[in-house]
């Protein structure tokens, strides 16, 4: 009972630091025009002299900095006009975003900033369990070697964390004794070979990752050993890292 309550008091902590972690690098958009109090250009280039007084809504913006008084955000970039645009007289609004960064009240952005909830559903990570807590008959804890990969669907997202739930495999070593094996002499000890399937749910802030897991450990050689736990359902606390996106579209702002 008293681990019950170190590792829930863990994830605790661990949500209420990702719910209050800084902004930079979130993607926003602002739901009214938005005064601009400063403007940085990134390159010297004529085509980018023509800067907004107020920023419009609906435009994706990354967050470049943030403080107490001022916040510092740069445009997703815009395409390029389509010729029909062009011929209708349409504004370009990568000579006014692209490639700057503006400044705004930290007020205003409090005010007026969305965040924006990114494209990217699926992701493949790397996965650890510090341990495996396993119910059947007396209760105990593995804390072996293990290594999965996963499959990552993004299905909620809120307070810059994304709530995911996660499919994998992997492989890990587990100790083999008389206490949890039939098959081993008396005093015989033997580390042996595993290979996990798991699912679960999973918090991630940026790229880290941390969440509750269930699955299953299977061992080569089960007739001989007689492992106990062989096929029987476990339960874990996970760490990992978002490898990278499996979405196709880059994120941008469209014309």
């Amino acid at each position: 009972m008293k681990n019950f309550k170190i590792i829930f008091l863990f994830i605790v902590a661990l949500i209420s630091l990702f719910t209050t972690a800084q902004e930079k690098g979130d993607i926003v958009l602002l739901d009214v025009p938005t005064s601009v109090t400063k403007v940085q250009s990134l390159i010297s280039d004529e085509r980018w002299t023509n800067n907004a007084d107020f920023l419009q809504s609906g435009i994706k913006f990354k967050v470049v900095s943030k403080n107490d008084s001022v916040v510092k955000l740069q445009a997703l970039n815009f395409g390029n006009l389509s010729s029909k645009q062009k011929e209708r007289g349409k504004k370009d609004l990568s000579e006014i975003y692209n490639y700057k960064i503006y400044t705004i009240d930290r007020a205003d952005f409090d005010a007026n900033a969305i965040l924006s909830e990114p494209r990217e559903r699926l992701s493949i990570g790397l996965l650890t369990l510090p341990f495996k807590a396993r119910p059947q008959n007396e209760f105990t804890f593995d804390t072996e070697f293990n290594f999965n990969s996963t499959l990552n669907w993004s299905f909620a997202y809120t307070n810059n964390v994304s709530i995911n739930w996660q499919i994998g495999a992997g492989i890990g070593t587990v100790g083999l004794n008389t206490s949890n094996s039939l098959g081993l002499e008396d005093d015989e000890a033997q580390d042996v070979s595993t290979i996990t399937f798991l699912t679960g749910i999973m918090l991630q802030y940026n790229k880290v990752q941390a969440g509750v897991y269930m699955g299953v450990d299977n061992i080569n050689n089960q007739s001989n050993y007689q492992w106990k736990s062989n096929g029987n359902m476990w339960f874990g606390f996970g760490i990992g890292y978002d490898l990278f996106n499996l979405s196709l579209v880059k994120e941008s702002n469209e014309q």
